[in-house]
C-alpha cells in the first residue's frame, strides 16, 4: 500500500515538473517571438547607422614619394565657424557613439571645433594632437586624431577607441539613385529619432 502511494506521489511530482517545464518553455517561446521584431529592428538601425557613417566619413587620399608619405583632403569646402573669436574653426561631427573624446567633457561627445588651417597642416602625417572645443564647452581640450587603414579620419575617445568623424556644413552626400536618396532620408530621420 505504501509503495502504491509513493509511486502515485512520484508520478504527481514528475507530472507537475513536466507541466512546469512545458509552461516555462511556452513562456520562453512567447517572449522570443515578441523580442524577434525588436532584434530585427535593432539590426536595421545598426545597418543604417553604419551606412550613414561610411557615407559621411572624411576620407583622405594617400600620396607618397620615395621617402615620404602624406595624406590629403580638401578642407577648403568645409564651413568655417567663429568660435571664441577664431573665425577659422571647422566643426567635426562624431559619426558613432562614444563615451567622450576628452576628460574635461562628460558624456557623449557629438562634435568638436578645431582650427581648420592648423588641423589641415598637422593631419597630413596621418595622426596629430590638436586643441579644440568639445560640444558647447568653451574650454580648450587636447584631441587626438588619426587616419585609419582605410584612409578615414577618426578621433580617439578616452578609452582610446577610434570614432569615425565627418565634417559639418560640407557639401553633403550626392545620391546615386532616387531609391538611394529615399534610403538616406529615412536613415537621417531614424538617426534623429523623427521616424516612427
Amino acid at each position: 500500500m505504501k509503495s502504491t502511494r509513493s509511486i502515485c506521489c512520484y508520478f504527481k511530482i514528475v507530472y507537475g515538473t513536466a507541466q512546469n517545464r512545458a509552461m516555462l518553455f511556452e513562456h520562453w517561446y512567447v517572449n522570443l517571438q515578441q523580442k524577434k521584431p525588436l532584434i530585427e529592428a535593432q539590426q536595421i538601425i545598426d545597418e543604417v547607422n553604419e551606412k550613414v557613417a561610411s557615407d559621411l566619413v572624411v576620407t583622405f587620399s594617400r600620396e607618397s614619394t620615395l621617402r615620404k608619405e602624406w595624406f590629403k583632403y580638401n578642407f577648403s569646402t568645409a564651413k568655417r565657424y567663429n568660435v571664441n573669436h577664431n573665425p577659422r574653426m571647422i566643426k567635426l561631427v562624431m559619426l558613432q557613439q562614444n563615451p567622450s573624446v576628452s576628460e574635461k567633457e562628460q558624456g557623449n561627445s557629438r562634435w568638436v571645433y578645431v582650427d581648420g588651417d592648423e588641423f589641415d597642416k598637422k593631419i597630413r602625417t596621418g595622426h596629430c594632437d590638436v586643441y579644440g572645443f568639445v560640444n558647447k564647452n568653451t574650454n580648450l581640450c587636447r584631441l587626438q586624431f588619426e587616419i585609419d587603414a582605410q584612409c578615414r579620419l577618426v578621433i580617439k575617445d578616452i578609452a582610446n577607441r577610434a570614432v569615425l568623424v565627418g565634417i559639418a556644413g560640407n557639401k553633403g552626400i550626392i545620391p546615386k539613385s532616387p531609391q538611394d536618396a529615399g534610403f538616406r532620408v529615412t536613415s537621417a530621420c531614424l538617426i534623429q529619432g523623427k521616424y516612427v
